[in-house]
């Protein structure tokens, strides 16, 4: 016989024929009903289902020139000049419309002052403005920016002056007229200012360029 004969004979002599020769652990074991197949897993894919898309379509954002805006009169600050709608600080951005309005100035003294649009020697400046005070802190250099989105023919001007409860008026009290004349009529209007060991005052005009009525967006920063 054969090394395998020989195995077969003694477990027969020695077991009887009660018990399987050999196992199947693939299958099910008889005694435990336990399956020790190892078969394939399959697979765990998971229907997460469909959460639908997103729609990018949005609508396009609202700007403040379609803002109902307050048109009442100036205030005269507390007693200052009776132009002043306001004051406005280092860091703040005002959204406003120059309607409703003083009209203190005009192109006459703008030209006085140097600082007249030289876009055209027939635009007027008759249309009302807002005007805010500032008080630039000492060893400062502070920009301010005018948004024109909603009409380009808004104008801003920094008057700088000596009396911070005065609207100047042509001679009167004013040190300096400063605009943004780099820029189109395209453009927004960008100036900055240096302020030295004293800290200077301003009065800055939005006015609207041949009867321009609109909203617009004022912003000042400063550095020390």
């Amino acid at each position: 016989m054969s090394g395998r004969s020989w195995q077969v004979f003694l477990a027969l002599l020695v077991g009887g024929c009660s018990q399987p020769l050999i196992s199947d652990s693939s299958g099910p074991d008889p005694s435990t009903g336990t399956d020790h197949g190892t078969g394939g897993t399959g697979g765990t894919g998971v229907d997460t289902g469909d959460t639908g898309g997103s729609d990018s379509a949005t609508e396009p954002p609202l700007t403040y020139c379609d803002d109902l805006l307050s048109t009442a009169p100036p205030s005269g600050l507390g007693g200052f000049g009776a132009c002043l709608s306001g004051e406005i600080f280092p860091g703040d951005t005002i959204i406003a419309t120059n309607d409703g309005g003083s009209t203190h100035y005009n192109r006459p003294m703008y030209e006085d002052w140097f600082c007249a649009s030289t876009e055209s020697v027939t635009a007027h400046y008759d249309a009302p403005e807002r005007v805010y005070y500032f008080a630039q802190p000492p060893h400062s250099r502070c920009t301010f920016t005018l948004d024109k989105t909603c009409n380009r023919n808004l104008e801003m001007r920094l008057l700088m002056h000596m009396e911070s409860d005065t609207c100047p008026v042509q001679g009167d009290n004013l040190v300096n007229c400063e605009r943004d004349s780099s820029a189109t009529v395209w453009e927004n209007q960008v100036k900055s200012v240096d302020a030295a060991q004293n800290g200077m005052f301003y009065d800055v005009v939005i006015d609207g360029r041949n009867g321009a009525i609109d909203n617009f967006k004022l912003t000042v920063t400063c550095v020390l």
